[in-house]
């Protein structure tokens, strides 16, 4: 997304019951610290084999609007923008039920065995021509991925798509 906010601080510390240190507004989303742009919004997971927490600074420095976190990282400064939560994955969760509360598009959601993936593609391409649709991005269908999904939807979604995984 470029130029429209997709989530200001105020929000996210709403959705989430957490507190932000400092006002800030994202145009985007992101769990991947490798491909986060300037100006978005980086959540920093604890997974099984990665600490997100551990890339908060190198996203902060690359230019991203704020990280939510459930911990301060050390090294950072005190200006540092920050959503403190305390739990990131539990505030993913919420911040795409927050999104899907705000939006009042129709919804689609895609799950199964096979066919998933392209099915959702080609059912964001029908419903594109009737409204602006928001489709999640490739194979996001799991615990992580179908919240973030729903946490990037714009709010003049009239369609949505999304793909779950079984």
């Amino acid at each position: 997304m470029t130029g429209e906010f997709l989530w200001t601080s105020e929000e996210v510390a709403q959705a989430t019951g957490g507190s932000s240190n400092f006002s800030w507004a994202a145009e985007g989303v992101w769990i991947d610290s490798r491909t986060i742009d300037s100006k978005d919004l980086f959540i920093a997971l604890k997974g099984p084999n990665h600490d997100g927490h551990l890339y908060v600074a190198d996203v902060l420095n690359r230019g991203a609007a704020a990280a939510v976190v459930s911990y301060v990282p050390e090294g950072l400064e005190k200006t540092a923008p920050l959503v403190i939560v305390s739990d990131t994955q539990k505030a993913l969760e919420a911040m795409a039920i927050y999104a899907r509360s705000r939006v009042g598009a129709r919804i689609c959601a895609v799950t199964g065995s096979v066919g998933k993936t392209g099915t959702k593609e080609a059912l964001g391409k029908c419903l594109e021509r009737s409204g602006n649709t928001h489709v999640s991005v490739a194979s996001y269908n799991n615990h992580w991925g179908v919240p973030l999904s729903i946490a990037r939807m714009p709010r003049d979604t009239v369609y949505a798509v999304f793909e779950i995984g079984m």
